[in-house]
């Protein structure tokens, strides 16, 4: 699509992100941890 004819659109209303995001990205960054804790392994003995 040409460039003059492009839209912007955003999401304010929780139509396309939930409406309360912490759940999620608490979620997405327990999954990163346990994703990246084998090249971490110092990690075992330190809480946060």
């Amino acid at each position: 699509m040409p460039e003059p004819e492009r839209i912007a659109t955003f999401d304010n209303d929780g139509t396309l992100w939930v409406e309360q995001p912490l759940y999620t990205q608490l979620i997405f960054a327990l999954d990163r941890i346990k994703a990246l804790a084998p090249q971490h392994p110092e990690w075992k003995d330190r809480l946060l």
